[in-house]
């Protein structure tokens, strides 16, 4: 009795493993976390190419290298998965994110995994408001200068401003400098928008401020790794849904084996309803003849 219910125990918590395991709450602490990186069409300003070589070496460092980013084409349920957070960089700046992208966009957002989306000025207004209209804004006007940080968090750390190259803005969310080219969106502030892809630039990274680096660098570092850290996955409605299929499935199990367990204990078999005997009835008793 006591082997059965070990064994029946054991086969439950291997199913609702499994059922876990599959939204990634169940993931080994020590496994390595996996980029996905949209990667754009702007030359010079987006991952691999020659004038964003800094940026690009910061992400590989940040996920331990250059295998575990996942460059993508496109925004698609395939390509998300099995990754840990998601990188969207720049497009042309008549291009815009699909319907079905966006889709995509606001699924993974929705899970808490962190995403950085990259954006510029005025020159890609309808690119800036493809991902913006979907986070809840849309895109302001052009912005230069030096704007000084204006929410203390881990990606303004060790900065007091950013210098800007010609940057865009947004509206809405929450501005981490006084012109809102960088914004966090979503209830945990887990989508990060920057509207200036050439402050990322080769170009900026090579400004020493009094033989210290750029507060650029120090900006996309912070970046990189704000967006590798780990975070509380929240499961997928359609993950939801399954673990709790198979927790009903599993209470139906149980209901039926406690039914027929007082059975059991009283050392008598269950009822063959099957092989029912029929019941003996005497004869009447017949007048002799």
């Amino acid at each position: 009795m006591i082997g059965d219910g070990w064994r029946h125990a054991a086969g439950r918590l291997a199913v609702i493993g499994a059922l876990l395991g599959a939204s990634g709450a169940l993931a080994p602490a020590e496994a390595q976390r996996r980029l996905g990186l949209v990667r754009g069409t702007e030359t010079g300003l987006v991952y691999g190419t020659s004038g964003w070589q800094r940026v690009t070496n910061a992400i590989n460092t940040a996920f331990g290298g250059a295998a575990n980013v996942s460059v993508l084409d496109g925004l698609t349920a395939a390509g998300l998965g099995g990754v840990d957070a998601l990188w969207i960089d720049l497009r042309a700046g008549s291009s815009s994110l699909s319907a079905a992208e966006r889709t995509e966009l606001r699924n993974f957002a929705a899970t808490g995994r962190r995403v950085v989306i990259i954006g510029e000025n005025q020159g890609w207004t309808t690119w800036n408001n493809s991902f913006l209209n979907e986070l809840g804004g849309s895109f302001d006007q052009r912005a230069t200068g030096t704007p000084a940080v204006a929410l203390t968090h881990p990606i303004t750390s060790g900065i007091t401003n950013l210098p800007l190259a010609s940057a865009g803005t947004a509206i809405g969310g929450t501005s981490l400098f006084a012109s809102n080219v960088a914004t966090l969106w979503g209830p945990t502030a887990n989508v990060l928008t920057f509207l200036d892809a050439s402050t990322l630039g080769d170009g900026n990274w090579n400004n020493l401020i009094l033989g210290g680096p750029s507060n650029q660098a120090i900006f996309a570092g912070n970046v990189t790794t704000w967006v590798a850290a780990p975070v509380a996955v929240i499961p997928e409605p359609g993950t939801w849904m399954l673990l709790g299929t198979g927790l009903l499935a599993l209470g139906g199990v149980a209901a039926r084996r406690r039914r027929w367990r007082p059975r059991r204990a009283a050392g008598r078999a269950p009822r063959d309803r099957r092989a029912r005997p029929r019941p003996h009835r005497a004869q009447p008793n017949r007048p002799a003849t």
